[in-house]
């Protein structure tokens, strides 16, 4: 939506206010402003359509866009928290591990090969099976 805003006052039942108030957070607005202009907005092309079949697809993608948009920031949120975990079990590995950065290296070409092969499908008990055989 656009910056360039302006003020107008509008005159609203008490009833419209409280559905204002409990809809705006449910909908993903950041104010109840941003969700009156999105309603705005949405009957507006609920009025100019010709036929359902026209307006449906604004509305399928304008729901599709928010579901993706809170799911892509819980993702990128559990991303983060899973890299910094990961990042402690590194450092805590490699103050107890003696070794070199060819043993390494050839550790790191050998699981890349082995994660590519299996599309990322393995588990610690995969690894320990194949290293018993």
């Amino acid at each position: 939506m656009t910056n360039n805003k302006e003020k107008y006052a509008f005159w609203l039942t008490p009833e419209t206010k409280k559905m204002i108030e409990i809809n705006a957070p449910l909908s993903n607005c950041g104010s109840q402003s941003e969700f009156i202009e999105k309603a705005v907005r949405f009957y507006d092309g609920y009025m100019k359509a010709q036929s359902a079949g026209a307006f449906l697809p604004h509305a399928v993608s304008d729901v599709l866009e928010g579901t993706l948009g809170v799911f892509a920031n819980r993702m990128g949120k559990l991303l983060f928290n899973l890299t910094v975990e990961h990042n402690i079990t590194n450092h805590l590995l490699a103050a107890d591990v003696d070794m070199t950065r060819d043993e390494y290296n050839e550790l790191r070409s050998g699981s890349v090969h082995e994660v590519n092969s299996t599309r990322g499908a393995i588990s610690l008990k995969d690894v320990i099976q194949e290293g018993n055989d």
